[in-house]
């Protein structure tokens, strides 16, 4: 999780047995928007240490740091349930789908044209990539594959459609 009890926003494990909080990042500037890998080994997270918000990588142990973007301003990353790709919004006038892989090598964009495309979410197979975008006019749902391809809306209508988020697959 992301506190700022000590000042700036640092990312923070939260033991729920015992309440206990342990802090993983110690920078002047902003650590927020961790995202576990799936093995529990890693962690994503958003930081403007150097400049506009980018993804960096670190150890479950907040050690091992570093930073998988550069440019523009990257935000929302999230481990594919393999955990060889996370992907994460980026705005470069617009907001776009981007992946990269966790080594941050073959950073690749996933959605373009009109509109924001953000808030990016894994299907439990990592098939599938649902998000919300504005290229229709109102914010709607879309789904794509993983690698960006058949983008097709989910949700039509009136009304303003956010922040998808798969269910867990189920037995």
């Amino acid at each position: 999780m992301t506190l700022s009890k000590d000042g700036n926003p640092e990312v923070y494990i939260l033991t729920l047995a015992t309440g206990t909080f342990r802090r993983l990042t110690r920078h002047v500037s902003i650590d927020t928007e961790p995202s576990w890998s799936p093995t529990g080994r890693e962690m994503a997270f958003v930081s403007d240490r150097t400049g506009p918000a980018q993804i960096y990588v670190m150890d479950a142990e907040g050690r091992h740091v570093r930073q998988l973007t550069t440019g523009a301003h990257n935000t929302q990353p999230r481990w594919s349930p393999r955990g060889d790709v996370i992907i994460y919004t980026s705005r470069q006038g617009n907001h776009d789908i981007w992946a990269i892989n966790p080594d941050g090598s073959n950073a690749r964009r996933l959605t373009a044209g009109p509109g924001d495309n953000q808030g990016p979410s894994w299907s439990p197979n990592g098939r599938h990539i649902a998000f919300q975008t504005s290229r229709l006019g109102g914010w709607q749902i879309f789904s794509m594959l993983a690698d960006g391809t058949d983008q097709s809306p989910i949700t039509r209508g009136t009304g303003e459609r956010t922040s998808p988020s798969w269910s867990p697959r189920l037995p």
